[in-house]
Order: C-alpha cells, then sequence, then structure tokens
C-alpha cells in the first residue's frame, strides 16, 4: 500500500509538502483549540509562538530548501548510447 503523498507543482508526490502541511494543520489546529478551550471550560496546553516555530522551521525550511534545490540542481538528462562503428579485422 502506497502513502497518500501530496503532490508538488510537477505533480509528483512530496514528502517535504506533505510533513509542511501536517505540521501546519497540527499548529493551526492547536491554536484555534486555545482559542475556543476558555469559553467551552476545556484545558488545554497553552498556544506558544515559540513552540509553534521550533515544530514549524524545521518542516518549513526542509520544503523550501527541497524546492531550491530542485530549481537550481535540475535531474541529468539520460542520453542514448552511442554506438561506434566497429573496425572490421583484416584476414
Amino acid at each position: 500500500m502506497e502513502f497518500p503523498w501530496m503532490h508538488n507543482t510537477k505533480g509528483e508526490p512530496s514528502t517535504s509538502l506533505t510533513f509542511a502541511t501536517v505540521g501546519f494543520v497540527v499548529v493551526m489546529a492547536w491554536m484555534v483549540a486555545h482559542i475556543f478551550a476558555g469559553p467551552l471550560g476545556l484545558t488545554i496546553a497553552a498556544f506558544d509562538a515559540g513552540e509553534a516555530m521550533i515544530v514549524l522551521t524545521p518542516l518549513l525550511g526542509l520544503y523550501f530548501g527541497r524546492r531550491y534545490t530542485d530549481t537550481t540542481n535540475p535531474p541529468p538528462v539520460e542520453e542514448e548510447p552511442v554506438s561506434t562503428p566497429r573496425k572490421r579485422s583484416r584476414r
């Protein structure tokens, strides 16, 4: 079974995009839960921007670093092997 990775702008599966998106959704869910926890009487850990950045910085660094690497270093083009004519042996 293949994991359902998100696809980048080239249509290829992207692990870094999937990780960055999941991290962003988790941080946003934590922030929204913190906002509504008070009025609803729930107990949840306080939202801390520093901790959110600890989660998001490596994930976004991975994603944008990967995009930069893909842009500046395109994959090598595979060339077809060139056949050279054989020398005929003299008999």
